[in-house]
């Protein structure tokens, strides 16, 4: 658990700088919503990426698989995002598992090969697997609340769940992507640091060798301490904080020159 939470604190790290890099100005979130939570105001975007580092492999009977999508179909209808763009994404240091009995992995391993231009009858069969495992959670979350929600109000609810129609399960299909790194934690975990260094070398600052693992840990330590606070407007992480932080690690005399890093960003 220590480990996962520490690697979800490093990709959210990594998504930082890169951001800076592209001069994508999104507000980015650790532990909000998801795993790592992306708001682009300007471009009326959301992505939202949940992560796995795990030593086993994942198909359509994994839990995880079951209990992430359920949770994106949620995040979907969250009328605070009705009016963004929505992209909702596993990723994994693992594989997708070999067939066995009813585990569907050939399907997964389908979709993941063609996920940026679903053929119509992959998209249907994706989306009728999409749709059992969504209709599963809501009608057993209807039942876990009947004794404490009026009968009225949960009838109501799956009412307006069961006139979903094809293109609406189509649409939130193709919004979900799979990113599946085949690779050990271990591996994984130190590739992901290694990453990291090696983009901290490539920002528009004056930052040596010697100072990469400082700064690492002076970036790493407020992703952390971000995601702690109990109130999520106050977990963001933007491009102007990240530049601040970034000026702030000089020496007195090289902050001016430092400052007009941001026209050049």
């Amino acid at each position: 658990s220590i480990r996962g939470y520490n690697y979800q604190a490093l990709k959210t790290l990594e998504t930082w700088i890169e951001n800076l890099l592209n001069n994508i100005d999104e507000r980015i979130y650790c532990d909000y919503e998801e795993d790592i939570f992306q708001k682009n105001d300007f471009a009326k975007t959301v992505k939202f990426r949940q992560l796995k580092l795990y030593s086993s492999n994942f198909s359509f009977k994994s839990e995880e698989i079951e209990k992430c999508i359920s949770h994106f179909f949620m995040l979907h209808i969250k009328t605070d995002y009705l009016q963004s763009e929505k992209e909702f994404v596993f990723e994994a240091n693992t594989n997708i598992a070999g067939n066995y009995k009813d585990n569907d992995a050939e399907l997964l391993r389908n979709w993941v090969a063609d996920q940026n231009n679903l053929p119509a009858y992959l998209l249907k069969k994706c989306s009728e697997k999409v749709k059992s495992i969504v209709s599963k959670y809501i009608y057993d979350q209807a039942e876990e609340i009947k004794d404490k929600i009026d009968e009225s109000t949960i009838k109501e609810a799956i009412s307006i769940f069961d006139d979903l129609t094809e293109d609406d399960w189509n649409e939130f299909t193709k919004k979900i992507k799979w990113k599946f790194a085949d690779q050990e934690p271990d591996k994984e975990f130190s590739s992901t640091i290694s990453n990291i260094e090696s983009l901290i070398l490539k920002l528009p600052f004056r930052i040596k060798n010697d100072d990469i693992k400082a700064v690492f840990g002076i970036l790493y330590k407020e992703v952390s301490l971000k995601a702690s606070n109990e109130e999520p407007e106050n977990r963001k992480l933007t491009l102007e904080e990240l530049e601040l932080l970034l000026i702030d690690t000089g020496e007195k005399e090289d902050k001016i020159g430092r400052a007009s890093c941001r026209e050049r960003v």
